[in-house]
């Protein structure tokens, strides 16, 4: 059978191909609406997110494993890497879920924060730097983990100074 087209107005895509059948031919997806007839990926995610109150592109990162935790900001607005973020974001796409401790099999909520691609870089280039003698400095490890936690800017700010060798002034 040849791939059918979307049947939602407007929509010229072919079917979202659902499967295969024991006897090998392919099934396309079908809308569950009155209609029955047959949806393209878009429209199928689409309708899947309104039925849970999400847009598209929450519903796709509710199955990641970190992204469901990516917010709609750049933390380091707070000033936790230094200096504070000035993005304007103007779509999800902006953003990445950064790993505190550099573990991406770790995804206890904890361990997220969620940076523009500026600042994830930056905080990646850091984290490079510290490690660049390849022996894990555990004392750094842990200043990293706990960089968070820690109230203020200036406290922040104190540490990477300090684990640098600079002054903090």
């Amino acid at each position: 059978m040849k791939r059918p087209k979307c049947e939602v107005a407007g929509c010229n895509k072919g079917a979202h191909n659902a499967g295969n059948r024991r006897d090998g031919t392919i099934y396309w997806r079908k809308s569950k609406g009155a209609d029955g007839g047959y949806i393209c990926g878009y429209h199928h995610y689409r309708y899947q997110a309104q039925q849970k109150g999400m847009t598209s592109t929450q519903w796709t990162n509710s199955f990641h494993p970190y992204l469901k935790y990516r917010k709609n900001y750049c933390e380091n607005t707070d000033s936790r890497l230094g200096f504070e973020c000035t993005s304007t974001i103007i779509w999800n796409g902006m953003l990445s879920v950064d790993h505190i401790d550099e573990n991406h099999e770790n995804n206890d909520t904890r361990n997220h924060q969620t940076f523009c691609h500026n600042c994830h870089g930056y905080k990646t280039n850091l984290v490079r730097k510290l490690f660049s003698n390849k022996k894990r400095d555990e004392t750094v490890w842990k200043v990293l983990k706990n960089m968070l936690r820690l109230s203020g800017k200036d406290t922040a700010n104190r540490i990477i100074l300090e684990r640098w060798g600079g002054k903090y002034a």
